[in-house]
């Protein structure tokens, strides 16, 4: 895995080792990707831009998509958040 600002859009990148992550056993390709698009999104959103802190409520528009499932997860490891959340009606 590699953990870069930019440029991850294209098919092959050059970046210093100390950027990139053995994925472990375990662990899809897919799933590799979606930890770092889909919870660091999310964690960037949630606690640097956000300031999450205990007994704070938390509005996350469309809750079962990639980022909305991390962002809900990443909310039930702060004490008292409340949590809510939209989403389409297929994926209610």
């Amino acid at each position: 895995m590699v953990l870069n600002r930019s440029g991850m859009w294209q098919e092959e990148v050059t970046v210093p080792s100390v950027q990139t992550f053995l994925i472990p056993e375990a662990m899809t390709f897919e799933e590799a990707a979606a930890l770092l698009v889909n919870y660091i999104t999310a964690y960037m959103v949630l606690f640097d831009f956000g300031n999450l802190q205990p007994g704070h409520s938390v509005l996350v528009h469309m809750a079962a998509g990639g980022v909305g499932m991390a962002a809900v997860q990443l909310c039930r490891t702060v004490e008292n958040v409340t949590v809510f959340g939209t989403a389409s009606a297929s994926k209610h």
